[in-house]
């Protein structure tokens, strides 16, 4: 029986499906900081984070091409990948499967950004539809761009 291959893409699109909550929690205490810089982050800065920010720069009109193209410079966060792959591979995990985990491919992030599009209609549809009011993505923007 052959195993179904890891398929980043297709966890980056269900995050939005699956994870509104979460994601609704994030943006909403991002609102609520105090004014200043807020700092997000994950193990690699790359999956939750990547999500997130993608999200933010959406909210803050960022072309999707410089999303993707943003995405995709966290492939040279050598340092931490480097020891990322070393703790799974010690771990026992597959080379392949730690490649195709640890990897940021610009093809990952156009995907979830085109699933956002085509399943959500689009960013303000995603946010409405998680329980963000029109105000709390005027705030949001607003901290973003100003």
């Amino acid at each position: 029986m052959s195993e179904t291959p890891f398929d980043m893409a297709r966890r980056y699109c269900d995050a939005p499906d699956k994870c509104g909550p979460q994601l609704t929690e994030v943006l909403r205490t991002i609102i609520a900081a105090l004014q200043g810089i807020v700092l997000f982050h994950c193990t690699a800065g790359k999956d939750r984070t990547g999500i997130i920010a993608a999200l933010l720069l959406l909210v803050a009109g960022v072309e999707r091409n410089d999303i993707v193209a943003d995405y995709a410079l966290t492939a040279a966060a050598d340092g931490l990948i480097d020891q990322l792959r070393e703790r799974a591979l010690s771990a026992g995990g597959r080379p392949e499967h730690v490649e195709r985990v640890l990897a940021s491919d610009a093809a990952t992030m156009q995907a979830m950004l085109d699933h956002l599009e085509t399943a959500h209609g689009g960013i303000d549809a995603y946010l409405a539809r998680i329980g963000l009011s029109q105000a709390e993505v005027a705030l949001l923007a607003n901290r973003l761009c100003s």
